[in-house]
């Protein structure tokens, strides 16, 4: 789908070591909700940002979004690879997807991240199982930039579209999150 990209809702920096709820109204564009995470690194490797249990519908209190989509990167491989890069081993869902020209891919993990005072030491808890989550890792990297795109949600009969996320965003030196909608 052609278009550009406009930022619905941005995160900048340190938010303590926890996972935070953010709930960011949306405009479908002919019935649909295209969207993309972009991810922008601090000046050190302590800064990895991490993604779990999204969805999008109609908003809700607590962050649990009524139908009709939500993903909890539960059931994927985990990656084994702890440093910056793109092609790495750990899955992503079907029909998500990291863009070709990112300096580190979002993949997913379960468990703690690598690096020492950056991430969770598991997902945000709401799931079943293996409580995974998607992060982006940037240890190794000067610049590191990562674009995961969502699949397209289907807005039709959604009153007030909203996508909910939630995030960890914790180290010293972290960067910034932005949530994008494809707008035209």
């Amino acid at each position: 789908a052609a278009g550009v990209w406009s930022t619905a809702h941005n995160i900048t920096g340190d938010q303590g070591d926890e996972w935070r709820l953010a709930i960011v109204p949306v405009t479908p564009i002919n019935g649909e909700v295209r969207l993309r995470f972009f991810y922008i690194r601090g000046v050190d490797y302590r800064s990895d940002c991490c993604l779990d249990d999204i969805a999008f519908g109609e908003p809700t209190v607590g962050g649990s979004c009524i139908a009709p989509g939500m993903e909890g990167f539960e059931g994927l491989t985990p990656t084994t690879n702890s440093s910056c890069g793109t092609n790495v081993d750990g899955e992503i869902p079907q029909g998500w997807a990291n863009a070709l020209d990112n300096d580190t891919d979002w993949r997913a993990l379960a468990g703690a991240t690598p690096s020492s005072g950056t991430g969770p030491t598991a997902g945000v808890g709401h799931g079943t199982g293996a409580d995974q989550y998607i992060y982006a890792e940037v240890s190794g990297c000067t610049v590191a930039t990562g674009s995961l795109r969502t699949p397209c949600w289907d807005a039709t009969g959604v009153v007030s579209p909203t996508v909910e996320f939630w995030y960890h965003l914790y180290g010293a030196n972290a960067g910034t999150l932005h949530l994008e909608e494809l707008r035209g």
